[in-house]
């Protein structure tokens, strides 16, 4: 893995500051940082079916596969 993103990212506040996450190297930034895309409004269900769904965007709908982790 490089030690260094490779981004043409800017630097946001943080909330403790400006962090530059391209200059930033990836074992100095904080392990629960979390990348989320915006959401793309292309196609949405309708009423009834994003109720039943428990999301309107398709792109949302997964099949829940849940099962314990713990042995």
């Amino acid at each position: 893995m490089n030690e260094w993103q490779e981004c043409d990212c800017a630097a946001e506040d943080g909330g403790a500051g400006r962090v530059d996450f391209c200059a930033t190297p990836l074992s100095q930034l904080p392990l629960a940082m979390a990348y989320v895309p915006m959401q793309r409004y292309a196609k949405v269900y309708d009423q009834e079916k994003g109720l039943c769904a428990g999301t309107i965007f398709p792109e949302l709908d997964k099949p829940f596969s849940g099962r314990g982790i713990c042995k």
